[in-house]
């Protein structure tokens, strides 16, 4: 699992039939990777993300497919989600369906995690990609934001919930359709991907909430999850919360605090899997540099983001984990 993990294909069914709408020939599509739709009803339930991405990219790029993301995150209904769908369905609270959803969300995308930090009025959920998908970034996200909020209209249908959402990249050509898709103030190239909710609602009571039904949905959840995730994977469990931690705070103290083990034992458990809390460090700095470099940052501000003070000390990095200079880096890979 620290390596790039295999992607659940419950969503390539809406994809293929979103496009057939649109006049594209799934089959055709999916051909060239070598799968079927069959394949997607019946015995392919995982592929390589390579494959996953490359996918999506050849999507997004048929002409005028750039808002394909937003398509799809509309297009995917609350049942879509599976047992989590259902889960969500009867929780008593929207606080504690978001609460679930950032739980599972590994069921349906292991790329993506989701943050949460109250603030004044408002709880902020930040969208945090954990590798490195930066040639389908735009329409990735599109897709979990708005199907995050397509969610959330089922279950609150009488009442706003979200109060703002951002994105990090300039507003694109096709930005009416973001007015018209969500129902709330929308703001581009803002510092993350951002879902505000107010909350005063979150405690409020949803309409479908059935406790003996939300504690099955979430016990088959919890199933999905322990054979999607070993719990013995403890190395995976050090990268995803060094991608979600900020860089002054990842530390093998820090990291085996949150994870309720003593730094010794979580130094153990790496080494039986051969593997260390250093190179795991090296993992995240490298994904989270390219991430940020795709999105126009500076080598200052990368520098600074990934906890260097020292500028110099940062491309010295660099150099050791890309075998080139930052501004190499960037006139090769994002030119």
């Amino acid at each position: 699992m620290t390596n790039v993990p295999l992607i659940p294909c419950h969503y390539f069914l809406q994809l293929s039939e979103l496009l057939k709408a649109r006049g594209i020939n799934a089959e055709e599509w999916l051909k060239h990777h070598g799968l079927s739709l069959k394949d997607l009803q019946g015995k392919v339930q995982f592929i390589e993300c390579k494959h996953y991405i490359k996918l999506i990219k050849v999507a997004i790029d048929y002409p005028g497919q750039g808002d394909l993301g937003l398509r799809l995150g509309q297009s995917l209904a609350i049942n879509s989600h599976g047992t989590l769908g259902f889960a969500l369905l009867n929780c008593a609270s929207l606080g504690q369906a978001l609460a679930l959803f950032q739980r599972f969300v590994v069921l349906r995308t292991p790329l993506l995690a989701i943050q949460a930090k109250s603030l004044a009025t408002f709880e902020r959920f930040t969208f945090v990609e954990l590798y490195n998908i930066s040639t389908i970034r735009q329409a990735f996200l599109e897709a979990c934001v708005m199907a995050l909020q397509s969610t959330l209209r089922i279950l609150y249908p009488n009442q706003t919930v979200v109060h703002n959402i951002e994105f990090d990249w300039p507003q694109p050509d096709y930005w009416h359709h973001y007015a018209q898709q969500f129902d709330c103030q929308v703001r581009f190239e803002r510092e993350a991907v951002v879902m505000d909710i107010d909350q005063s609602i979150l405690s409020q009571p949803l309409p479908g909430r059935d406790l003996q039904s939300l504690r099955l949905a979430e016990q088959y959840c919890q199933t999905e999850l322990d054979a999607f995730v070993h719990k013995d994977d403890v190395a995976a469990q050090v990268y995803q919360w060094l991608m979600l931690m900020p860089a002054p705070q990842r530390t093998l103290e820090l990291v085996a605090k949150k994870m309720h083990l003593s730094p010794r034992t979580l130094h153990r458990h790496l080494l039986n899997q051969q593997q260390s809390f250093k190179d795991l460090l090296v993992r995240v700095n490298k994904t989270q540099a390219s991430q940020l470099f795709a999105k126009g940052w500076t080598v200052a501000a990368v520098a600074q983001q990934l906890g260097y003070a020292d500028v110099a000390n940062f491309r010295r990095a660099f150099k050791r984990w890309f075998g080139m200079a930052p501004q190499q880096y960037l006139q090769q890979w994002l030119s």
